[in-house]
């Protein structure tokens, strides 16, 4: 992107307080996990800022580092990248049906396995948190999934109608961005 993506502007505020707020909506607490000295925007009291331990290590790294800070952590997990801003918070009842017996719930979307947007089991991201390269597993968010049993929901079964088909789509790059200002309409303000 070229530029912190927590501080694009996004329905006049910050992406990360947008993002944010629209959170704590429907989850009974928000935490953002942040890069270490990562500046950013001025957050409302109730998002708990949590940061990783070292810089550049990935989402999975980032996501064991904070549930290792949480006293009490919740039962589940919700992970959402900050600039995923069509997902659709009424994805979390379908979710949250599926998280019966396995560890997380994640949908498939263009062909491929969607991490992020997706719900865990704190107790099976605790056990399988860190990477095990000795048993050939990556690192990765990718290979999180495939340590877990992991419930996966067709393209087909979460893309319904009143759902946005556009939910695991991110802002990577600044044409990414100037469309999803264009097809949000205002109040949002272009990247300068």
């Amino acid at each position: 992107m070229g530029r912190d993506k927590a501080w694009l502007p996004w329905h006049g505020l910050p992406l990360a307080v947008w993002q944010a707020e629209r959170l704590t909506q429907v989850m009974p607490s928000v935490i953002l996990l942040a890069g270490p000295g990562q500046p950013l925007p001025p957050l409302p009291e109730s998002i708990r800022v949590l940061r990783d331990a070292e810089a550049g290590l990935g989402p999975r790294a980032a996501l064991i580092a904070a549930l290792s800070q949480l006293q009490d952590p919740p039962d589940f997990l919700l992970t959402l990248a900050v600039d995923m801003v069509w997902f659709d918070l009424k994805l979390l009842p379908t979710l949250q049906a599926h998280l019966v017996e396995e560890d997380a719930v994640v949908c498939q979307s263009a062909g491929r396995l969607q991490p992020l947007g997706a719900l865990y089991r704190t107790a099976a991201l605790q056990a399988h948190g860190l990477p095990r390269q000795e048993a050939g597993e990556s690192g990765s968010m990718m290979g999180l999934l495939h340590a877990l049993r992991t419930a996966v929901i067709p393209e087909a079964a979460w893309q319904q109608p009143g759902i946005d088909g556009r939910s695991f789509e991110s802002l990577n790059h600044p044409e990414d961005y100037a469309a999803a200002l264009k097809s949000a309409g205002p109040p949002a303000t272009p990247l300068p």
